[in-house]
């Protein structure tokens, strides 16, 4: 992929908002046409009543605990960013070098748990979501289509293909997945939403944290 990238830089080919460069057979083409289909999957498999429920119980339910681990962190750090701008009491799970068991102990049924529960997930996922289940917790899981030991166990389930032409999995899908959620969040809450983001705005310019363009 490589080396086809300096092959069209040099020939002056511009490597942005080409459309040759995902026709054939080449890397880049077959990975475009990949990233495509994990879209067009999870869009068209999402149910758009659970949809609207999973929207309402991200918007009223007094907090959101995310959990992910491994390669979820991320994604689970990036909705909680997303959704802390629309509303308050959004915590990532776990800290840094810590279990959860001490986090967990005072979850409340008006609480939302968030568990990210892609492919190559720690053995807690399931003792976890089992005991989210018992508690009676709200539980959201996040994973593949293929997960259905854990899309059994949580009220909510949306899934994302990882699907990928490397040996690495694609989180495109899921980004997507959160961007929806986030953006309609914001929209369930949007007059209260946009004070907080007028608010953190402008924390921003007061403690300079950001370059402007």
């Amino acid at each position: 992929m490589r080396d086809e990238l300096r092959t069209q830089r040099q020939s002056g080919m511009p490597l942005t908002d080409n459309r040759d460069a995902v026709q054939g057979n080449t890397l880049l083409a077959r990975h475009y046409k990949q990233e495509m289909a994990n879209l067009t999957q999870w869009i068209n498999a999402i149910d758009t009543g659970q949809l609207g429920d999973v929207v309402q119980a991200l918007s009223n339910s007094k907090r959101i605990f995310i959990i992910g681990l491994r390669n979820a962190y991320p994604v689970a750090l990036h909705l909680r960013q997303q959704l802390l701008q629309a509303r308050a009491q959004v915590h990532l799970l776990p800290q840094p070098g810590q279990t959860l068991a001490e986090e967990l102990v005072n979850l409340a049924p008006g609480d939302l748990v968030v568990v990210m529960a892609f492919r190559r997930r720690p053995r807690i996922i399931r003792p976890l979501l089992l005991q989210l289940q018992q508690l009676g917790i709200p539980t959201l899981a996040l994973c593949e289509p293929q997960a259905q030991g854990v899309i059994a166990l949580a009220r909510w389930q949306l899934c994302a293909p990882l699907d990928s032409v490397s040996a690495f999995d694609s989180y495109a899908a899921a980004n997507s997945l959160i961007n929806l959620l986030a953006n309609t969040v914001l929209h369930e809450l949007l007059s209260d939403g946009r004070q907080r983001i007028h608010q953190i705005a402008d924390l921003y310019s007061q403690l300079d944290e950001l370059k402007q363009r």
